[in-house]
């Protein structure tokens, strides 16, 4: 690609990615239209002192209405039977959970369809369903430091809520993503990105349909009414799956890491060219980052897609749009900064968008030279003008030029800082210290000053925390 194009590549993937699945702050028309629906139990369950309570918000300040609070989630074991002929599905989902406080009611983020039972320890709860929160009333109150066993059976057509979660694409195709708001579309979670849990999904389709979930295959065994797909994954707080009829295709083990595609057996020309570049790209972003954080890789074709979606735990979406080799790099480059080490909360959204949209810069560097990653950075530059929202203190997410053009740009700026060997350090260790954790903005600076040795506030300030744009000549572009 010419170097031309580079700048329309970028504002064209910034577009795309500003616009994921991350919602609004306000809770959606459909959720607050939504009709209030109560189990039999409800209705003689008594009252709760306050107390006991759990909160209703993991208290996200751009997302208030998601997350749950009085309790944390140790494992999801998720059993799904569907059929994408005739979209019939049934879903039960078992949640361990340690409770942080006495509770006598608690909350989880939900949607979807109406449960048909909830059981906490084996025993029939009350329970409703509301406002996009399934709220829960054990037949007991729980100790705090106990654990406790939720399990809500959900039975029916799932479709699509706001247009995200359960989708038929095509007319035989299963997709259910799980990133921040869509999860609870379809199903029951504490949908906080901190609240990172062990997930296990067993799903069983009927022939010839393949199951795709988060992590590694554990197992794949033929039933008596099709075949049955076990994944484990975790500790994480986002996952998918995905039901089509695949085939399989082996791209090689990578840096010690296996590269599977799951695709359609008409995969177009143009697409297997972009699948066979991914080993090269998957390589070198292992040199720099260090090694992939998960057991495997699974490139999944979804029918449909105009982008590639949220990755998962080694797990990348993607469809029938032109995949240049920048929105690789940036998608990959998510799993190690992303899904690994996740955000706490949507407003510390820097840590998203920053290392992936430096990951496409990274990749022009090593492609093409210095020269053209100089020149988009400082068309990127000039398209923020003298001020934008402090990159630490966003107000929005989509569309927001403070986090997919300040962030990477202040990520250079550290690099010019600390110099090449200790930034790709940083970047290094930081994905082996918040291994599988949730991270904040400021644990990142702290991380980067321990790492370099030297106090990083006048960055901070100037990249993270002012609204003042830092003049271009902090890039230090040109000087190789």
């Amino acid at each position: 690609m010419g170097r031309s194009s580079h700048r329309l590549v970028w504002l064209v993937a910034t577009i795309l990615v500003a616009c994921g699945p991350i919602a609004p702050s306000t809770p959606s028309a459909s959720r607050a239209a939504s009709t209030a629906r109560t189990s039999a139990q409800a209705s003689a369950a008594p009252s709760i002192d306050p107390s006991l309570v759990g909160a209703a918000s993991g208290h996200d300040p751009l997302l208030p209405t998601l997350g749950n609070g009085g309790y944390d989630v140790e494992s999801y074991d998720i059993a799904i039977e569907t059929n994408p002929v005739n979209h019939q599905t049934t879903l039960r989902v078992v949640i361990d959970s340690v409770a942080s406080q006495r509770l006598g009611r608690f909350s989880l983020d939900y949607s979807g369809i109406a449960p048909g039972s909830v059981r906490v320890d084996d025993t029939a709860a009350a329970f409703t369903e509301a406002g996009g929160k399934l709220t829960v009333t054990p037949s007991r109150v729980i100790n705090a430091g106990g654990t406790f066993r939720t399990a809500v059976d959900i039975a029916g057509r799932p479709n699509a809520v706001r247009g995200v979660g359960w989708a038929w694409r095509g007319a035989e195709q299963l997709s259910s993503f799980g990133t921040y708001d869509v999860l609870p579309t379809w199903i029951p979670t504490n949908d906080d990105p901190a609240d990172k849990a062990l997930i296990e999904t067993h799903i069983t389709v009927p022939r010839p349909y393949t199951a795709v979930g988060p992590g590694l295959l554990v197992s794949k065994t033929d039933t008596a009414g099709g075949r049955a797909f076990d994944w484990h994954a975790g500790p994480s707080s986002q996952f998918s799956i995905v039901v089509r009829d695949y085939q399989t295709a082996d791209l090689g083990t990578v840096a010690g890491v296996p590269l599977t595609s799951y695709e359609p057996k008409d995969l177009p020309p143009r697409q297997r060219e972009a699948l066979n570049r991914i080993p090269t790209i998957f390589e070198y972003l292992s040199e720099i980052y260090g090694p992939f954080p998960f057991d495997s890789l699974n490139l999944v074709w979804v029918d449909g897609l105009s982008d590639m979606e949220g990755p998962d735990e080694g797990l990348l979406k993607w469809g029938p749009q032109r995949l240049e080799p920048t929105a690789l790099a940036h998608h990959l480059t998510h799993i190690w900064f992303m899904v690994n080490v996740t955000p706490r909360t949507s407003h510390e959204s820097y840590l998203r968008a920053a290392f992936a949209n430096y990951g496409d810069l990274l990749w022009i560097e090593h492609t093409e030279g210095v020269e053209a990653r100089d020149e988009l950075m400082a068309a990127m530059h000039a398209d923020l003008g003298a001020t934008t929202e402090a990159p630490a203190d966003p107000s929005r997410i989509a569309g927001n030029n403070a986090l997919f053009i300040r962030g990477p740009l202040s990520l250079h700026a550290l690099r010019v800082i600390v110099g090449d060997e200790t930034f790709f350090e940083v970047l290094r260790t930081w994905v082996v210290r918040f291994h599988r954790q949730a991270a904040s903005v400021d644990d990142f600076v702290a991380h980067s000053e321990h790492v370099s040795g030297r106090s990083l506030d006048d960055w901070q300030q100037r990249w993270l925390l002012d609204q003042a744009v830092p003049p271009i000549s902090e890039l230090a572009l040109g000087s190789g």
